[in-house]
């Protein structure tokens, strides 16, 4: 009797040790297919995280990262990767408004009601339309941790045409990495049950790591309406550092670093 309780017991044990493996062999086949159509970068041609912020919360999700600030309720930056394979694919439909949480950073960051007659937008720093070509990468982008709150006109009149304008010249580079995020200086507002802080003004800087022309440049825009157009808004990636104290693109070589970011002509962006 006890011979075939053990047998049982064996066979039961070995049929679970079976069952585990495949659902395992599933698990890592649906994880690759998951991430199948994540921009691959090549580490030689990373150009380094911003450096300088506060000692945060370094996310790295499957399309872009950044440094959370938990003060703050939102990134200090954000950083990803868009190239003209990338920027070049049909943009897919996308759904409206749909922000949801960060499974990355439960419980600490903004929520939806926070923005409600505030007088601001859900302002995401990581836009749908530089993310439209993979249904999971659209998905990341409505995280409501990549969001800062944004003026409405300014969002709609400044921050979208800037969108546009980056994935276009995406559309020419075979690697482009765009670092964005908020600036607070004297005077903190803070909207919502969570009081999330509300910028005076935001940064956005753009790398061109395609050879032999490789160039940076950068914009300051304070959050608020203005008749400034992108052209008037560009700066040199120094004077983006300046302005916000943190230092870019440190992994490059020291003699191109100098170069790319101390001036730039728009015209080599046109």
């Amino acid at each position: 009797m006890k011979k075939i309780a053990l047998f049982i017991f064996l066979m039961l044990f070995g049929a679970a040790l079976v069952l585990l493996f495949l659902y395992r062999s599933e698990m890592e086949e649906s994880i690759s297919a998951f991430f199948a159509d994540t921009p691959k970068v090549a580490t030689s041609d990373f150009p380094g995280y911003p450096e300088g912020a506060p000692v945060n919360a370094l996310v790295e999700h499957a399309y872009y990262s950044m440094n959370y600030n938990v003060r703050t309720l939102q990134p200090d930056w954000v950083m990803y990767h868009l190239s003209r394979a990338l920027a070049d694919q049909p943009g897919l439909a996308v759904p409206s408004d749909s922000f949801r949480a960060d499974p990355l950073l439960l419980d600490v960051t903004a929520e939806e009601s926070d923005f409600r007659r505030s007088g601001f937008v859900k302002g995401p720093l990581v836009p749908v339309l530089h993310m439209n070509w993979a249904n999971s990468a659209i998905t990341q982008s409505f995280l409501i941790s990549t969001v800062s709150p944004r003026n409405p006109r300014f969002q709609r009149e400044t921050w979208v045409a800037l969108d546009s304008l980056i994935k276009d010249w995406a559309s020419s580079s075979k690697s482009l990495y765009v670092v964005s995020g908020p600036v607070f200086k004297q005077r903190i507002r803070m909207i919502g049950r969570n009081r999330v802080a509300v910028p005076e003004y935001f940064f956005r800087v753009v790398l061109d790591r395609q050879t032999p022309e490789v160039k940076a440049i950068g914009f300051l825009m304070e959050n608020a309406p203005t008749k400034r157009t992108l052209r008037q808004l560009a700066v040199p990636v120094d004077s983006v550092e300046a302005f916000t104290g943190l230092d870019f693109f440190s992994a490059l070589p020291d003699s191109l670093e100098s170069v790319v970011e101390s001036g730039f002509e728009w015209k080599d962006w046109r």
